[in-house]
């Protein structure tokens, strides 16, 4: 994040990097709390699995039918939209019936998911939006591995 901040300040943009890592340290859950939900919610986790493994299946589909990005989002609404649909009331159900304890891992995976619905689902609409932000996550691990591997700490009160 250092050569971030150097390069973003270079183009007027002062986002230190502590602020950045705290930006993404607040945005990411942690690994092991992924674990523990799927210990936990082994069923409820496959129900979600399942309907978002669908969903990639589709993209799949429209990558080997060499889709345009503008053909995509049709491809979607078509074959995605109800399985969306269906897991977005299926998620609410478990807040709103009480299936699910608000503070559980799995209440808080379910809440982030719900806050976050309308930029999640963009694929179904706009043309060229990802699936997910796994370019991005690949870039951002490079460069913290990149920073454990030179041993760079954060400076103090960062």
């Amino acid at each position: 994040m250092y050569r971030t901040d150097k390069w973003q300040n270079h183009f007027g943009v002062p986002l230190p990097a502590s602020t950045q890592w705290k930006l993404i340290d607040a945005a990411s859950p942690t690994p092991q709390v992924i674990v523990d939900v799927v210990d936990n919610f082994p069923e409820e986790c496959r129900k979600i699995m399942e309907s978002l493994a669908e969903i990639y299946r589709v993209d799949a589909l429209a990558k080997e039918q060499r889709l345009s990005e503008a053909q995509r989002p049709t491809l979607h609404q078509q074959q995605s939209q109800s399985i969306m649909d269906e897991l977005h009331l299926w998620m609410k159900d478990q807040i709103q019936q009480k299936q699910v304890e608000p503070n559980s891992g799995l209440g808080q995976a379910i809440a982030y998911m719900l806050k976050r619905w309308e930029p999640q689902t963009s694929f179904l609409s706009v043309p060229g939006a990802p699936l997910d932000n796994n370019i991005c996550e690949r870039a951002l691990k490079m460069a913290i591995l990149h920073r454990k591997f030179l041993g760079v700490q954060d400076p103090p009160g960062s």
